[in-house]
């Protein structure tokens, strides 16, 4: 992957499309101050995450975006880019986490990851966080995907990078380029549903089911970044 001589800002800029070239940008559904959940034409899915930059401890990840995909996209249709808001950070008594909140019409899809930016005045970094879940969504559901911790160590070998190389200085002095993803997907239903609840009363009455994602899987990761 190459960029022409830009500046740091629009660099910046960029990390939200790391995994969608082309995408249809979309707000979180369901804020502190919404009524009620209507599912009716959209199911809910609902989920934790939480991230450290471990191989580089001075630098905060940011999530910016959760990228979700039809299966075969080639249109920007077909791609969503699901903006973290305000309302996404949770605060807890063991640290920050996020809720990540996405609404999507019944059919097959790809939760495909997140993307965002973490680094130092002047020198702005981005990650790409690959998930590549595939998931089925049921009609007029609330359904629960899990709890998504990720943390980064120093890359080994061919090992794929937690962000792109270019630009080279900003992605190396942040660690992005030289890392790599450790990710584990957990059932945390009953303390993040909860959380779920106190920061968006709509859902303190609304049935959620339980369709965790599964484990992570690296070889099918490797893959996927060994195609780009």
């Amino acid at each position: 992957m190459t960029f022409p001589i830009v500046s740091r800002t629009v660099l910046a800029v960029l990390a939200t499309v790391l995994l969608a070239a082309c995408a249809t940008p979309m707000k979180m559904p369901v804020a502190k101050d919404t009524p009620a959940v209507d599912v009716s034409s959209k199911s809910l899915l609902l989920m934790t995450l939480r991230m450290s930059h471990d191989a580089k401890p001075s630098i905060t990840p940011f999530p910016r975006v959760a990228h979700v995909e039809k299966p075969g996209a080639t249109k920007q249709e077909d791609r969503l880019n699901f903006m973290f808001d305000a309302d996404a950070t949770s605060v807890g008594p063991d640290g920050e986490d996020y809720l990540v909140r996405v609404d999507l019409e019944p059919g097959q899809y790809s939760f495909h990851g997140f993307s965002g930016g973490g680094g130092m005045a002047i020198f702005p970094g981005y990650f790409a966080l690959p998930i590549l879940a595939d998931i089925e969504v049921e009609p007029n559901t609330v359904v629960y995907l899990g709890r998504i911790e990720a943390r980064t160590r120093e890359r080994v070998g061919n090992e794929f990078r937690a962000g792109p190389v270019a630009p080279l200085l900003d992605q190396a002095v942040t660690g992005w380029s030289t890392s790599t993803w450790e990710v584990e997907v957990r059932d945390a239903y009953e303390s993040d549903i909860a959380r779920f609840r106190t920061q968006f009363p709509a859902l303190a009455e609304t049935e959620v089911r339980k369709q965790v994602l599964p484990a992570f899987d690296r070889e099918k990761t490797q893959k996927w970044w060994d195609a780009q």
